[in-house]
């Protein structure tokens, strides 16, 4: 009887789980469409083909559900493109593996880039510093990841830099760039080019 409570529980769970990953999705590209203020939470439900009552069960609020929906794709973001660069051996393949997975991941998820780029750039005060708080994070985590890598080619003397925080800050610098050309340019080239 035990076994099959705690099948029950686990099942549960997954299903829990499951429904929670359909309404980001649909709540990913709602947002992404629409925009945060003209979202509307009946459209995400529609779309994830739930009822409203049941959304607001798993999420409090759609302020909620934009938080959570930007957490969880920037966490998928980083485990990603951190597992590309780890697969690589030398400084530079690492760098070069970091720098395409950023540009790959963000061409083939590009609703997710407009909440990102929403997120950091055009949210109310109290939803941005909540999302900044969140955001800036996880951008430390990548600036400390590529010092990382900065600091093992300056001690392989690949980098001649006093600062391997400083070559990071520039490298990032450098791709966010490029990302935000991508963006507003007219014509859709790959970011690989």
């Amino acid at each position: 009887m035990a076994v099959a409570s705690a099948m029950r529980i686990s099942r549960r769970e997954r299903e829990l789980n499951l429904r929670k990953e359909i309404i980001l999705e649909a709540a990913e590209a709602v947002f992404a469409d629409k925009g945060y203020y003209d979202a509307a939470v009946e459209e995400i439900a529609a779309r994830a083909e739930i009822s409203i009552g049941t959304l607001y069960n798993l999420f409090t609020n759609k302020e909620g559900l934009f938080l959570t929906v930007i957490e969880q794709r920037v966490n998928h973001f980083l485990q990603q493109i951190t597992q590309r660069a780890e697969a690589e051996q030398t400084v530079t393949e690492k760098l070069d593996a970091l720098l395409a997975g950023i540009f790959d991941y963000l061409e083939q998820h590009q609703a997710f880039f407009r909440l990102y780029v929403t997120a950091t750039h055009g949210l109310p005060w109290h939803l941005n510093s909540e999302m900044g708080e969140v955001l800036f994070a996880k951008y430390k985590e990548i600036q400390n990841y590529v010092r990382e890598i900065c600091q093992q080619g300056k001690d392989e003397g690949i980098f001649h830099t006093e600062s391997p925080f400083s070559l990071a800050l520039a490298i990032l610098g450098v791709a966010n760039a490029f990302l935000t050309s991508w963006l507003m340019s007219k014509e859709r080239r790959r970011l690989s080019e």
